[in-house]
Order: structure tokens, then C-alpha cells, then sequence
């Protein structure tokens, strides 16, 4: 599974630079660069949610975009290998064609493409991993501050606003959005 799989990325490249642990840091390397080869397809520049065997089995969703550019944000963090900052980039750029609302903020849960579907829905609720549209804002807010692309911090704020009233409310359902609404509140701080 492409989720989890980007989660232990995360997971490892925090722990390999907080711990100085160099090998955390090769092993997120390691399942980074097996995402990469097996569920990434460069010519499309879409991901596949699982492997297994020998193929691909069934196109991502927007869980898979978000997690692993979380997981490459923190792996260039931990070793600066600008090769994973750029992918990730690579990634949300898809992630935003395939899942955006561009009309409402945030993103939905399955691409256009999913003709099975009779209403795409947008998850917001941070239960035991956080949501995707949480992780989205903050991997929007994250990669305008390493690359400097302002629609990136526009698009993160419009995520934060399309989930601010649920927020306001009920904000225990929300912890990895209340974080990326700190994150966008500092930021504007020190602008």
C-alpha cells in the first residue's frame, strides 16, 4: 500500500534525524525509491495504491498523493536530497489536477476518473492517521516554503477555509488540520 508504506518513509527520516541514525535514514530511502520504481508510473506521473507480486494494482487516491509527498518532505529534510523535494513537487502538481475542488477548497477523496462513484467526498476527520485533506494543507504549506510557489500557500489556506467552520467546532476531529492552521498562522506572523 502506497499510504503506509509513505507513512514509514516519514516515519524513519524523522527518526534517522532526530536520533542520528543513519540507518533509519537509508531504510526511508530504500522504501521511497521502491515506491518510486514499482508504485510510480513517470510517464503519467500518477502513483498506484498497491503492489503485489509482479504489477500495479489499482490507481491511487488521494491518501496514497498525500502521504507519500509528506514522507518525501521529511526524507529531504533529513538528508537534503533535493531529488525527493522535487518529486514531491512533481507529485502535488498531480495531486492538484487529479483530486482538487478547485470551486469549494480542499480535495476530494478519488479522482474523476473513478466512474463507479455517484459523489465524490472530501475526508476531513483525523482519526488514527490523519486525514487527507489535513495532510494536504500541510504539505501545501510546507513545499511554498522550500520552493517558494505562493499558489501552493493560496491553495493550503483555501483547504484550511473549506474545513475552518468544522474546525471551529469541533476541533478534536481535526488535530493535523489545527497543526496546519499554526503552521499558515506563523507564517503570516513573520510575513
Amino acid at each position: 500500500m502506497t499510504a503506509w508504506n509513505a507513512l514509514a518513509v516519514s516515519a524513519l527520516a524523522r527518526a534517522g534525524q532526530v536520533f542520528e541514525e543513519p540507518r533509519y535514514l537509508a531504510a526511508a530511502e530504500e522504501t521511497a525509491k521502491f515506491l518510486e520504481e514499482y508504485c510510480y508510473d513517470a510517464a503519467s506521473g500518477r502513483l498506484w495504491r498497491s503492489y503485489r507480486g509482479a504489477s500495479a494494482t489499482m490507481p491511487a487516491v488521494l491518501d496514497d498523493y498525500t502521504d507519500l509527498i509528506a514522507g518525501l518532505i521529511d526524507l529531504y529534510q533529513a538528508g537534503f536530497d533535493v531529488h525527493w523535494l522535487n518529486w514531491a513537487a512533481q507529485l502535488q502538481q498531480k495531486q492538484d489536477e487529479l483530486f482538487e475542488d478547485a470551486a469549494q477548497g480542499g480535495y476530494f477523496d478519488t479522482s474523476t476518473s473513478d466512474t463507479a462513484l455517484l459523489a465524490r467526498t472530501r475526508e476531513a476527520y483525523d482519526s488514527a492517521e490523519p486525514s487527507p485533506n489535513s495532510t494536504a494543507a500541510m504539505n501545501l504549506l510546507r513545499l511554498a516554503q522550500m520552493t517558494g510557489r505562493t499558489e501552493w500557500r493560496d491553495k493550503a489556506a483555501k483547504t484550511l477555509a473549506a474545513f475552518g467552520g468544522r474546525l471551529a467546532t469541533n476541533p478534536e476531529q481535526l488535530p493535523a488540520l489545527a497543526s496546519a492552521l499554526d503552521l499558515a498562522s506563523l507564517r503570516c506572523a513573520t510575513s
